[in-house]
């Protein structure tokens, strides 16, 4: 029943995407599911980053200033650095970094603590996606 919520949510793009950590996964992530017509909110720590975002300005090279403008006028965009609003989303894809230590192990501190914020206000049929990318 659940399972059958969320996949008619993402095809009828009524779904609330949440992306946590705007780097250069995230960011790029965000807008596109914007762009494809789903009401997208980026949830990062660096609130110089969310303002960027919020003012129609990109820090990223791959993702154009006059995008995020036309996103955000259009209300399809939004940051912020209130986790709070973790809990409008329907589906949640984390996109923190992953570097590698000095042992060559991957410091999976950022995962953890983006899990945590989710973990305190995860709600049944919310859909939670750990976004893969090499940190080298």
């Amino acid at each position: 029943m659940v399972k059958e919520q969320i996949i008619a949510l993402i095809k009828s793009k009524r779904a609330h995407v949440g992306v946590v950590g705007l780097g250069y996964v995230g960011l790029p992530l965000l807008t596109e599911f914007a762009r494809s017509g789903y009401r997208s909110t980026g949830f990062e720590v660096d609130e110089t980053k969310a303002g960027l975002i919020n003012a129609g300005d990109s820090y990223i090279g791959d993702v154009p200033s006059a995008v995020i403008k036309k996103l955000v006028e259009n209300k399809r965009l939004s940051a912020t650095t209130d986790f709070d609003h973790l809990e409008e989303c329907d589906a949640v894809i984390i996109c923190v970094p992953t570097p590698l230590r000095k042992t060559k192990e991957p410091d999976v501190s950022y995962i953890l603590a983006a899990a945590e914020e989710i973990k305190q206000r995860l709600h049944q049929g919310q859909l939670i996606v750990r976004s893969v990318a090499a940190d080298v």
